[in-house]
Order: structure tokens, then C-alpha cells, then sequence
């Protein structure tokens, strides 16, 4: 009789390179925070029968809270708030509405190693202001309606740092005459606010974003006296003002990071930047901004005057302007797809204007400016430099396609406009773009509509010409800005010097495009927004997929 086979296959996989636990991503070019904004709260005291010192267990919907307690439990909960919180505090926040009749604060004695949490329950339910002041206090999971804000700020001159305010619903009811700001935060004189996160944010109809009247409720707001602000992954709409706006103003604000928000139906612009130096706008979506009493309808803007300003990787679409610039020194607009940029049905300039609306990227009054690897489509004005004198204009690597002319002035579509001081216009970087329908720019009095006589004028000159006039290929031209694997704009781009700029400045690299794919190693980078990097793994590289495992070993056992 044969005897039954039997075996075992034993597959070994090596693992070791994946980390279980994903880290928080940041978006490109932005420097970690203190502390990862997705960090673990503390869980809950179990049981929590009995009160616990410095476990703050608060439900004043609950029939059987106290005010004679002092930490409160789930049997006898405390019925309002505490207001001087000491290090390694935790307070859990159940029931409401709470409907205090003023502002509440909120003291946090908090150090680094103990922090204090503020901690939502899921009914959660605030009707009133809260301001939070002092150090390292860390609010997650409130709901705040009834036209209140929250703020981080100095109070009774005591100092106040490293607060972040996270996962917290703030919903105004659209108001002319009641809305405030969502989350503002600024420090005082003496008094710098150092380290301020709000991430997973959503902020909305703060203010009236349909009036007729300037009412600036802003969703997100920075003030004077603040430095290393974090504004990370939140979603704003339909404010008063701005999705955010920093430091109007403002003395001694810098150093703020705007990564992966969502802003869209602002009364004003999705983005806002006063008087704050280094500054850095990544990762962002912002669209449907239009013309109001008080605004041009910038999806992204920047004025008077503050220092290096980036704007890097954000989808910027359907607003009267894409990103503006009405006074900075050192100017970056790095890696932005933006589209669908619309003339005002007021606009009067004329056809050779650097002022057009409809304009994707706009800078008058500004020093040096960069602009590279941008995609621009569906606008009147792709770029529009008007120059000053004594600066530098670097324009490299550029889509620059499919135009319109205006839409209620019939104003001709330019692919660049660059005007002003003559011997800024003369001495201006335009290398390596990619300019199609229509190919025609506007540099210094002169039209050029051929490639051969925009080389022959100095510019595109590099290397006997960089610029391309041709199809871009995109995946798709109304939806799909990616580049087919057959585009000419592959491996004919440039590295402009904002990205070593950057990294000796902030110590981060840029060399991801929009989608957070690498770009290329051998320098030979792609122009435009999107770098192609083969079949579907262009989209899966946006979710950072860890490596599939690698088979050690398959082991074979036989037995009779």
C-alpha cells in the first residue's frame, strides 16, 4: 500500500523594514513639530468610580453632577469647568451644551514631559468662547457652536507656549453680526507664543461669507509675538474672511507652517499672509473664491512686505486670481497645479496688463521671485511679473497651457507677462518651460508668439533653447494634469536654486512633486507640477506604501 505523502510548506518573510505603526506624514518642505500632532492621548482612568486627583471627569447634563466635587467620576461628574489645570491634568469633557454666559479660561501648568489634556467625549457640546493660556495644553475632540471661538493667547501677563488644538469641530451659523474667528493664536510683548499646532480641524461659517460687508471671521488666525506655528490637515469653509490669516499687523511672527488643509467658499481668500516672514504654504487644495467687497478673489495672497514666502505643491482652482503677490521680498511658488482661473466681471485693465484677473500667478511690487515647476492651465494670464528694480525674476520649468482670453473683456491669453524696470525684464531667468495653446508672452514691450525669436531676445536661451512649444500630454487636459509617459516635458526640466535655498534654511528637502512622488535622482526632472513615474504608481505613491516583504526562505517537508 503506498503511503500518503504529507508535508509542510514554511514561508519565512522578512518584515523587519515596515514599521507597524505609520508616522504622522508631513506635508513636503514642512519641519516636525514638537510633538506629532497625531499623538495618543492618555486613556481614561478604569474604573473611574471615585475621583482621581487631577482626572477631571465633567457632564453637566448629567443629573447627578456637582459642584461640590473637585475631579468629579462617571457616578458624581464635576459640572463645570475647572480653571487652573496642573501638569499631567486630564479632562474629559462630556454632555452640554454648556452655555456659559462669558469666555471661559483654561490655565495649563503643563511641562513637556507632562502636559495637560483636554479631552471630548463624543456628545460634547460647547456653546461659548474658550481662551486657552499657559504651557503645553493640548485640547482634542471638542464641539464648539453658537458663533464661539477658541484662542491661545497670554492672560493676566502669564507666559504661554506649546498649546496645540486638534480634532475639534468649530460651526458658526453664518452671521454678520455674531461671527468671530474659529482658532486664532498670538503671544504679547515679552510674552512670545512658541509652538502652536491646530490639526484635523473643521472650521466653518464663521462670520457671513455671502455679505456684501467686510466682516473678517477668519477660520484660522495668527496675531503678533508667535513663532513656530503648525496649521496642519484642517478643513475651512464658508468664513467671513480667511481660511487663514497671519498676523495682520503683526511683530515678531514667523515661522509658520500650512500643510494639507482644504479651503474652499471663503468670503476672502483660502490664504492670507500680512506681515509674517518665513512662511511656508504646502500641500494645500483651495478653489471657488470669488470677488467680494473686500478682496480681488485671491485663492492665495501675500502683502506688505514680509520675507521668504513659499508656496509649494498646493491645487489651487476656481478663483479670480490663483497665488498673488502685492509685496514680498523673496518669493517662492514651487510646484502648484493650478486651473480654472476666471476674469472678474469688473475687470477694466487692458490687454497688456500685469494686472489681468484671471491671472494664475501674480507679483507686482516684489522683490526676488522664483517660479518653477508649476502647472498652469485654464487662465488668461499663466504668469505676470511687474518688475522693480534691483531684484531678480527666475521662472524655470513651467506648463504653461491651454489659455482662454477674458471672458467679459476678450483681453488676449499670455502665457507670461513680464514688465516694469527694464534692467530687472532684461536680466530675468526664463528657462526650460513649456508653453502651449497658445504659445505667445509679453516681456518688455515686445509680443513673441515663436520660440526662435523669444531665443533670439535672450530668453529660453540656455544651451542653444530650453523652452518647449508643444502638447504637454496630459493624462487628461480637463481633470488629469499628470504627464503621459510619453510627454515632452519628461527629463527636460531644471532645479531652480529655491530648493537648495530651502533646505539650508529650514533643513528639508523639496524634491517631491504635488503627489509626494520623489523626483528623479539624476537632476533630470520633469517640467511642470507632476513628475511621471510609470503606469498606476503614480497614484500609489501618494499614500506611502510600505515595500512588500521579501521571501528569506520556502522550506519543503515530506513525510510518509
Amino acid at each position: 500500500m503506498n503511503s500518503l505523502l504529507k508535508y509542510a510548506t514554511y514561508c519565512i518573510f522578512s518584515l523587519s523594514t515596515v514599521n507597524t505603526a505609520w508616522a504622522f506624514e508631513y506635508p513636503t518642505g514642512i519641519p516636525d513639530a514638537w510633538i506629532s500632532p497625531d499623538t495618543e492621548a492618555p486613556s481614561p482612568p478604569s474604573p473611574w468610580t471615585s475621583e482621581i486627583t487631577n482626572k477631571y471627569y465633567i457632564d453637566a447634563s448629567d443629573s447627578n453632577c456637582s459642584t461640590k466635587v473637585t475631579y468629579g467620576s462617571i457616578t458624581e461628574p464635576r459640572c463645570r469647568f475647572p480653571s487652573l489645570l496642573a501638569a499631567d491634568s486630564y479632562v474629559e469633557v462630556h454632555g452640554g451644551p454648556y452655555n456659559y454666559t462669558s469666555t471661559i479660561y483654561l490655565q495649563s501648568e503643563g511641562t513637556g514631559a507632562e502636559p495637560v489634556w483636554i479631552v471630548g467625549a463624543e456628545n460634547n457640546l460647547l456653546n461659548m468662547s474658550v481662551v486657552l493660556y499657559g504651557t503645553y495644553l493640548y485640547v482634542d475632540g471638542l464641539n464648539i457652536e453658537g458663533d464661539k471661538g477658541m484662542s491661545a493667547r497670554p492672560y493676566h501677563d502669564i507666559q504661554t507656549d506649546h498649546i496645540m488644538v486638534r480634532n475639534t469641530v468649530i460651526t458658526g451659523t453664518g452671521s454678520l453680526a455674531t461671527g468671530t474667528t474659529g482658532i486664532s493664536a498670538t503671544g504679547g510683548n515679552g510674552l512670545q507664543l512658541e509652538g502652536f499646532i491646530a490639526y484635523n480641524n473643521t472650521i466653518s461659517y464663521m462670520g457671513d461669507s455671502e455679505s456684501e460687508t467686510e466682516n473678517d471671521r477668519h477660520a484660522l488666525q495668527t496675531g503678533s509675538y508667535i513663532n513656530d506655528v503648525w496649521h496642519l490637515y484642517n478643513t475651512t469653509h464658508h468664513n467671513g474672511g480667511d481660511g487663514v490669516q497671519y498676523s495682520h499687523g503683526g511683530v515678531d511672527a514667523h515661522h509658520f507652517y500650512y500643510g494639507g488643509n482644504i479651503s474652499h467658499d471663503e468670503r476672502e481668500n483660502c490664504v492670507d499672509i500680512k506681515q509674517a516672514n518665513d512662511v511656508v504654504i504646502s500641500g494645500n487644495t483651495c478653489y471657488n473664491i470669488e470677488y467680494s467687497s473686500s478682496s480681488p478673489g485671491e485663492c492665495m495672497v501675500v502683502h506688505y512686505n514680509p520675507s521668504r514666502i513659499w508656496f509649494i505643491n498646493n491645487d489651487v482652482s476656481e478663483c479670480i486670481y490663483g497665488i498673488m503677490s502685492t509685496g514680498a521680498f523673496d518669493l517662492h511658488v514651487i510646484g502648484n497645479n493650478i486651473h480654472g482661473m476666471k476674469e472678474s466681471s469688473k475687470e477694466s485693465h487692458g490687454d497688456i496688463s500685469s494686472y489681468q484677473t484671471g491671472g494664475g500667478i501674480v507679483a507686482y511690487s516684489t522683490g526676488n521671485t522664483y517660479i518653477s515647476n508649476n502647472t498652469i492651465t485654464d487662465a488668461v494670464r499663466g504668469i505676470a511679473y511687474e518688475a522693480l528694480a534691483g531684484y531678480e525674476a527666475d521662472i524655470t520649468g513651467n506648463i504653461i497651457a491651454n489659455l482662454h482670453s477674458g471672458e467679459f473683456t476678450s483681453n488676449n491669453a499670455y502665457s507670461i507677462m513680464l514688465k516694469g524696470e527694464n534692467t530687472t525684464v532684461a536680466n530675468s531667468d526664463i528657462e526650460n518651460n513649456l508653453f502651449y495653446n497658445p504659445m505667445q508672452l509679453h516681456i518688455d514691450g515686445t509680443t513673441y508668439t515663436d520660440l526662435t525669436t523669444l531665443i533670439t531676445s535672450g530668453k529660453c536661451d540656455e544651451n542653444g533653447g530650453s523652452c518647449l512649444n508643444a502638447d504637454p500630454s496630459f493624462i487628461d487636459s480637463t481633470s488629469d494634469y499628470r504627464i503621459a509617459s510619453d510627454s515632452i516635458a519628461l527629463d527636460t526640466g531644471k532645479v531652480s536654486s529655491s530648493y537648495a535655498v530651502y533646505e539650508t534654511l529650514y533643513g528639508e528637502t523639496l524634491s517631491k512633486d504635488i503627489l509626494a512622488n520623489d523626483r528623479t535622482l539624476d537632476m533630470k526632472w520633469d517640467i511642470g507640477a507632476y513628475e511621471n513615474v510609470g503606469g498606476s504608481q503614480a497614484e500609489l505613491s501618494e499614500y506611502n506604501l510600505p515595500d512588500s516583504p521579501s521571501i528569506l526562505s520556502i522550506e519543503v517537508i515530506s513525510a510518509e
